[in-house]
């Protein structure tokens, strides 16, 4: 099986994340050093919080990709925010594939959500819905009620809909294994019921907190990135 990191902005100068070649090269040798072989890099697009051009992301790669060394495999990717109307706008999928990494509003559900997702996949897309986690309205008393009382319970019914429309979910790699060791128990239930595909880093910059992927663990093993070929 391959080990992919397939949620990363790596991507020198055009999202929030990397900010210069060199900054992504170190992160991406440190990813080297934990065994990953295949990276996707996925720039945030069509994100009303982060603007990007997607003519830039795509010169960006090609330039980046000749600077990386042969010893791992990068491949352009995207983070879609799904804005209304998305599935008329040029997309960056994962690679050669027909996987589309897709990210949500994290307050409310959208309105077109359910529309948004049969058009892309009548257009032969498989969704992949990033970071499930951080979505309040996914789970049982979302907000400050989940704080005070600790019961993020997963909405099954929600996730449920989701899975029958085909889509697919991940979660970062610092929640399923934090520093702690303790994974949240929200994500445990996730983890109990087989709503977890996927996982990525989704990491940004050198000094953020999100940790890479240890590839070497089983927990690892058990998803689906080895499947992202």
């Amino acid at each position: 099986m391959v080990n992919v990191e397939m949620h990363c902005h790596l991507l020198p100068g055009v999202d929030d994340g990397a900010r210069d070649v060199e900054e992504a090269l170190e992160l991406i040798n440190e990813m080297k050093d934990l065994g990953v072989e295949r990276i996707y890099l996925t720039p945030h697009l069509y994100s009303p919080k982060v603007p990007t051009d997607i003519s830039k992301i795509k010169k960006a790669f090609s330039q980046f990709k000749e600077i990386v060394s042969n010893e791992v495999e990068i491949l352009p990717g995207s983070e879609i925010y799904l804005v209304p109307g998305v599935s008329n706008r040029e997309l960056i999928p994962l690679g050669d594939t027909n996987f589309l990494l897709i990210e949500l509003p994290t307050d409310i559900p959208p309105l077109y959500l359910w529309e948004e997702i049969d058009r892309l996949q009548r257009k032969g897309y498989v969704l992949i819905l990033a970071h499930v986690e951080r979505y309040g309205y996914f789970y049982k008393c979302s907000g400050l009620l989940s704080q005070l009382f600790r019961c993020k319970q997963p909405k099954k019914e929600f996730f449920d809909r989701l899975r029958q429309q085909g889509v697919l979910f991940q979660v970062n790699w610092d929640i399923l294994s934090p520093k702690t060791g303790k994974t949240p128990k929200h994500i445990r239930n996730l983890l109990e019921i087989t709503f977890v595909d996927f996982t990525g880093s989704d990491k940004h910059r050198r000094n953020d907190s999100r940790q890479l992927i240890d590839f070497s663990t089983q927990l690892y093993k058990d998803l689906r990135n080895g499947e992202l070929l």
